[in-house]
């Protein structure tokens, strides 16, 4: 392939099609990319569940035929079952989708904007030349462009092949959930509010979810950490099927999957390519949904690239504007929220127990958290006395601690510089905050 495209998307999953629908529009030359054929695209394991905001933000209508249902928030479950936390309103209402028809409604989308697709293609690694990248090779041959895209999802088939020094790419293997999930068909009404159930002994630094799915059938599944080598298949036969809803409920759909819960990218650019969704480390970390921080990934590179292409700077300097963009609009909170993951993951069962039935997070802080990223505490005398009763002082001191650099973290990513030359003394600032959390 000699010509060369004004931007080239690889993968046609959430965030590549957004990008191309919104670039392609505006009357620019668009080649997505994806491994898959056309009609398996949007076939992917998965939560389903999108928040109704991430719509809101990006000014997408959904057509009826792809939301499953609407919900109103989310329950979660204390280990020992006693105590839930309901959080509904305030933004956090959500749609069910029809996970296949969603993705075959956002290509179809991008393809009658302009955008054209290759699909069964295969990427290998991007084309890098006097320090730029140009384009990418696929099995065969090569792409040029001006300006490439990776959204090629957890995979990261061009931020992993990029240059050591170039951009942050590590992916840790506790920061890798891997995921088992069926459909099932129960005896009864399902949910009215998506489940998420927590048990440091049964689903360790994970969670079970329950999820409706339209009429009597649930979205149903178990994720970890991929460092603690479980099998999360054999963890969900054990233990998730315990749940009294499920019982004598019959699958008709199973699936895995793999998902990256972690901060935000240090830089989500470099000379000639944009990093989004999955391969930009955009999923929330502490519930790794990742559909609508996906979507607004790749509805804000389209804007830079946009920019870019108009004024006709490739560089990183040219498309330097979509990381603090992305920064301030969900970056900083993700940054926040994989603080307030790793808290969790180490907290005993015990300690959740207390914690939610003794009211340390209301339910009012839950929701606030996960719409803003600041954690609001309730620590009083009487709670502060059961905790020292229980021998576990230590538990409110780490949970203060958690809140403040949660606080400080998402402050440090909002102040993300607008320009190149002061990226070099905030990642200096970004490294030192990551050194005390991360270890």
């Amino acid at each position: 392939m000699s010509h060369t495209w004004d931007v080239v998307i690889v993968g046609a999953g959430s965030c590549g099609c957004i990008a191309a629908h919104e670039i392609s529009r505006s009357g620019f030359e668009v080649l997505l990319l994806d491994m898959k054929p056309r009609e398996k695209i949007g076939d992917k394991v998965c939560g389903d569940a999108l928040g109704t905001h991430h719509l809101k933000r990006i000014g997408l209508d959904l057509p009826p035929e792809v939301v499953v249902q609407d919900v109103s928030g989310v329950d979660t479950y204390s280990p020992d079952r006693k105590t839930v936390f309901r959080v509904g309103g305030g933004g956090l209402g959500a749609v069910i989708l029809d996970r296949y028809k969603f993705g075959q409604f956002l290509l179809n989308r991008a393809i009658d904007s302009g955008a054209e697709l290759s699909a069964s293609t295969r990427v290998l690694s991007p084309i890098i030349k006097s320090e730029r990248v140009i384009g990418v090779k696929v099995h065969g041959d090569e792409v040029y462009a001006k300006i490439v895209l990776d959204c090629s999802g957890v995979g990261g088939v061009l931020r992993n092949r990029m240059p050591d020094g170039t951009i942050d790419k590590e992916l840790k293997k506790s920061e890798l959930v891997v995921a088992y999930r069926e459909i099932r068909e129960i005896k009864e009404d399902p949910p009215e509010y998506c489940e998420i159930y927590l048990d440091q002994i049964k689903y360790p630094k994970g969670y079970a979810w329950i999820f409706p799915h339209g009429g009597r059938t649930v979205n149903v599944g178990v994720g970890m950490p991929s460092n603690l080598n479980i099998k999360p298949r054999e963890y969900f036969y054990r233990y998730v099927m315990d749940i009294p809803i499920l019982k004598d409920s019959k699958a008709v759909e199973k699936g895995s999957g793999v998902v990256p819960t972690r901060r935000p990218m240090d830089l989500m650019v470099w000379n000639g390519i944009m990093f989004g969704g999955d391969a930009g480390f955009t999923v929330n970390p502490l519930h790794a949904g990742g559909i609508g921080s996906s979507m607004l990934s790749g509805w804000l590179m389209a804007k830079a690239a946009i920019r870019a292409l108009s004024i006709e700077d490739y560089s990183l300097r040219g498309l330097w504007s979509y990381t603090p963009e992305y920064m301030q609009m969900y970056g900083a909170k993700q940054a926040a929220l994989d603080i307030f993951r790793i808290f969790l993951q180490n907290t005993s069962n015990e300690e959740l127990n207390y914690g939610m039935h003794h009211g340390i997070m209301k339910e009012d802080d839950v929701l606030k958290a996960s719409i803003d990223g600041d954690l609001h505490l309730s620590i009083t005398d009487k709670v502060k006395r059961v905790f020292i009763g229980l021998g576990k002082p230590n538990f409110l001191l780490e949970l203060k601690r958690t809140a403040d650099r949660m606080r400080d973290v998402k402050n440090l990513y909002l102040a993300y510089p607008e320009t190149p030359e002061g990226y070099s003394s905030w990642l200096s600032r970004a490294k030192e905050l990551q050194r005390i959390i991360y270890g």
